[in-house]
């Protein structure tokens, strides 16, 4: 048996929505065609999922217990990857932010050039910058001491973030990552890179002078069970 999540959403963009759980259970509102294509603030969205289950969690950065299929399938659905992994265990350009990635012999330097097509639901361009603040926010959950529910899952695959020396912008559209040691390219960047999944900083940045309140905001921010919905 399916059950149904009524879910009410923020501001949604095309590649990462900004989701408010601002009332739960309202009933979804029938568009057209055209208008579910333009970006509008609120609404609802249906999520069905199999009895006994429940999403808890729908930012790309969580920890074991947030770390489920199902919390995953919606946070899938809501931010587009930096690299896309096809079912080839390949890189389709076509869906990926990056639209191209360089590398030198040795394996310690990786020059990513992001795609300029890639807009927020607000019209504000997906850049180096919305991958650092990912970076910062990467280093700052994966502190064994960092706040509940965190520390990141993530860490220790693709040896992030304790195997990397600095990721640096180098425009508008393109930043380097240099390892502290030499690594197989192909591995960093399908285990590594691939972590660095653009956030959008202008929406969801509201601490800049402090990552311990930031973090603090991001997990009350994006976690259902803070926001009373079952």
């Amino acid at each position: 048996m399916m059950r149904i999540r009524r879910i009410a959403l923020g501001a949604a963009s095309a590649l990462a929505a900004a989701v408010v759980m601002a009332g739960c259970g309202s009933a979804p509102t029938k568009t057209s065609p055209s208008a579910a294509n333009k970006p509008a603030a609120g609404g609802t969205i249906v999520y069905a999922l199999p009895s006994d289950t429940n999403l808890t969690w729908f930012f790309p950065l969580a920890n074991l217990s947030n770390n489920s299929l199902y919390n995953f399938q919606l946070v899938d659905q809501l931010y587009k990857p930096l690299i896309w992994i096809n079912d080839k265990y390949g890189i389709d350009w076509k869906d990926s932010i990056a639209q191209k990635i360089t590398y030198n012999k040795a394996g310690t330097v990786y020059h990513v050039f992001m795609n300029p097509r890639w807009k927020w639901s607000d019209g504000t361009p997906v850049t180096s910058s919305d991958v650092l603040w990912t970076w910062k926010i990467i280093q700052a959950i994966s502190n064994k001491n960092a706040p509940t529910p965190w520390p990141y899952v993530g860490a220790g695959t693709g040896d992030i973030p304790a195997g990397v020396q600095s990721v640096t912008a180098n425009g508008k559209y393109e930043f380097t990552v240099t390892l502290k040691q030499p690594a197989n390219q192909e591995w960093f960047i399908y285990n590594g890179l691939s972590q660095l999944l653009p956030l959008p900083e202008q929406a969801w940045n509201k601490y800049p002078g402090n990552i311990t309140q930031e973090i603090s905001y991001l997990r009350v921010f994006h976690n259902w069970t803070n926001h009373g919905c079952g």
